[in-house]
């Protein structure tokens, strides 16, 4: 099976019999990806085979810890609840996106969406329940889920003193990509967000518009297989809002599974394939949008009818 290269490049370019290879091996050992992970039994049993053969066995027992029944999912949840003391933010949560598939999540304010995000990046842990990104469960194997997710959250936030490149830089060695597959990739996205001319000016000069540019940016660096997305047209401008848009269904079309939290019916009308409506913490209403154009034909016909009957 092919490993990614956006993430594995450099080490795999290495040449380990040198005293520089081996120390960068060594490196690799001691990071906690492998140092702690749990799909090696015991961490010295590597040293008996060659360094370079040691990493391929660490990574193709990593994949091999995929859900089969997952494969062809990029995102699953299944029967997850959020609890918080005694209150419930989500409750009993299910569902599956698959490849290519463009979901919008809609609900009213402190209906669970952001907190579902939250636990779908690990940022929160599921009081039950489990979730899946790339067949790779969020609990038993948080670093292989988070290699294959891009996640963009709902106010942007950036190292100011740094510039455009400079964060994009540091975004890529987050998911360790080695220098010239980074500076190939910041170079593409410089292009299609069209932010060339501000890339190397600090960003605390940026507008709300281009902060969000770099950060979809630096999401997309090292093309995750989940793209996660909390807001992303809050405090755009139109033309940003057309570039964030035309990005983000180009990527569906390649491939991506985009989950996207948004409180924009016409966005969600415009880009997405299926919809999930969530009230109180648990899905009201989940199908594709042509389902959900016959079920708004109960009301007015119009989105925003439907949506606050489903919600009120």
């Amino acid at each position: 099976m092919a490993l990614r290269p956006s993430v594995f490049e450099t080490d795999l370019s290495t040449n380990f019999n040198t005293p520089a290879g081996r120390e960068s091996f060594s490196q690799i050992r001691n990071t906690p990806l492998v140092r702690d992970s749990k799909n090696i039994r015991k961490a010295d049993s590597i040293t008996n085979v060659t360094p370079f053969l040691a990493y391929l066995t660490h990574y193709s027992k990593i994949y091999s810890t995929k859900d089969p029944h997952l494969r062809n999912l990029m995102i699953r949840l299944n029967e997850v609840t959020k609890k918080f003391g005694d209150f419930t933010a989500v409750n009993g949560l299910s569902l599956e996106i698959k490849a290519g598939e463009f979901f919008g999540f809609l609900g009213p304010n402190g209906a669970g969406k952001t907190t579902t995000i939250k636990m779908m990046t690990g940022l929160f842990t599921p009081t039950s329940g489990s979730i899946a990104i790339n067949g790779f469960d969020i609990g038993r194997n948080p670093d292989e889920a988070k290699f294959s997710t891009g996640y963009i959250p709902d106010q942007p936030f950036l190292y100011e003193k740094l510039t455009g490149r400079e964060f994009l830089y540091f975004s890529a060695g987050l998911y360790r990509m080695d220098h010239d597959a980074a500076t190939a990739s910041i170079a593409g996205l410089a292009d299609l967000f069209e932010i060339g001319e501000w890339i190397d000016r600090r960003t605390e000069h940026y507008s709300q518009g281009m902060r969000q540019r770099i950060v979809i940016a630096a999401a997309l660096l090292h093309n995750p297989k989940a793209l996660i997305i909390d807001e992303p047209m809050v405090g755009l401008d139109p033309r940003s809002a057309h570039i964030v848009k035309k990005v983000l269904k180009q990527k569906s079309r390649e491939g991506s599974a985009v989950f996207m939290s948004t409180h924009s019916l016409p966005v969600a009308e415009e880009l997405c394939d299926r919809i999930g409506i969530i009230k109180n913490g648990v899905l009201v209403f989940e199908d594709s949008l042509n389902a959900f154009h016959d079920f708004k034909r109960r009301y007015d016909g119009k989105f925003e009818s439907t949506f606050l009957e489903l919600t009120k």
